[in-house]
């Protein structure tokens, strides 16, 4: 069993988060949020074939406003 340690967070700072790290943030498995990800959850791709970036606050915005 895992667990889940909080990022610390510092007024107006928005880490960017890898995949692991966003799937433990909500609790799930990377391939929900792979899936996820097709369905349009916000990320950022700085180039083809790197590695997807998320912004947590984003990530939870677009789950409040979403059928995921």
């Amino acid at each position: 069993m895992s667990v889940v340690v909080p990022f610390p967070t510092r007024r107006g700072h928005d880490p960017w988060l890898k995949k692991p790290q966003i799937a433990a943030y909500f609790d799930v498995s990377e391939r929900t949020i792979e899936r996820w990800t097709r369905n349009g959850m916000p990320c950022f791709r700085p180039n083809p074939g790197r590695v997807v970036r998320y912004r947590a606050s984003e990530c939870e915005s677009w789950l409040a406003g979403s059928t995921a």
